[in-house]
């Protein structure tokens, strides 16, 4: 029996290494007015600089059930049967659209399941399942347990450049947002059980990066992944990437790149995000 991975972009797995890998995956999409663009068709380095010079932001949407009925109707052609593992449903519907165009094909040929993660802790989750399937895991139920309990081994920490971002897409008020300001003050952001949350205030950039590469890297284990990854800001990720390397990680091991355009638009112009996993 063939057992082949759907999941969604959010992931942050380039489409290159996705396809070398046999991977199918329905992408979310940014709708700025009236246009509605596939997130996976828009260059992130271009994304980037245009939301840093405009003050609009554009609103994300769910892949819809025809997306994902097309992507498993390609995907069975390959494989026997389907495990989709997407980005948490406390963060998109996603899932939901999964599950509809999953009860459009015969019973158990798909397995859809709710990681509770997005972004390369979603990623480091489809490549590990991958491993497994390549190592001979033939069991679709041992495999939804693995990616239900994934969340449980990751860390994942996110700051924000401008908390008027975060304002603007509802979960700060003004006030805090202009305080936040004034005091130079820098959230950092939990991905917990699915939901993000805030946990700490740091003043200063420099400080935020040293704090949030110190949360996500165990000082008496090294993580087995590990990504230090932003919204068009080389700089901070350098810096951030320079305190891994205090802490003894392997540079080789370190994914860096921008964040996927759907995160990336809630968070706002240089954000960082550092993701790890311990098996």
């Amino acid at each position: 029996m063939k057992i082949g991975i759907v999941t969604d972009n959010t992931c942050n797995i380039p489409a290159q290494e996705l396809e070398k890998n046999g991977i199918e995956y329905a992408s979310l999409y940014i709708m700025n007015g009236e246009k509605s663009t596939r997130a996976d068709q828009i260059s992130k380095n271009v994304f980037y600089d245009e939301i840093q010079r405009t003050q609009y932001i554009p609103k994300t949407s769910q892949p819809s059930v025809d997306d994902f009925i097309k992507t498993y109707s390609k995907a069975l052609e390959q494989y026997d049967k389907i495990i989709s593992v997407h980005l948490s449903s406390k963060l998109s519907g996603t899932v939901n659209s999964a599950n509809l165009a999953a009860k459009e094909f015969e019973p158990g040929r798909i397995t859809v399941v709710d990681s509770l993660l997005t972004s390369w802790a979603l990623g480091f989750l489809v490549l590990h399942l991958k491993d497994r399937i390549k190592n001979g895991e033939q069991d679709i139920a041992e495999l939804a347990r693995l990616a239900r309990e994934f969340h449980k081994k990751t860390r994942v920490f996110f700051s924000v450049g401008n908390l008027e971002y975060l304002h603007k897409g509802g979960r700060i008020g003004k006030g805090k947002a202009l305080l936040g300001s004034i005091l130079q003050l820098k959230p950092i952001l939990q991905l917990k059980d699915g939901e993000i949350h805030p946990y700490k205030n740091i003043r200063g950039m420099n400080g935020v990066l040293k704090e949030l590469v110190d949360l996500a890297v165990d000082e008496k284990k090294q993580p087995d992944e590990i990504a230090i990854i932003s919204t068009g800001n080389t700089s901070i990720a350098s810096y951030a990437t320079e305190r891994a390397k205090e802490k003894n990680i392997d540079i080789s091991k370190i994914r860096t790149g921008y964040i996927d355009v759907v995160l990336g638009l809630h968070l706002g112009p240089d954000s960082i995000g550092v993701i790890t996993y311990y098996e």
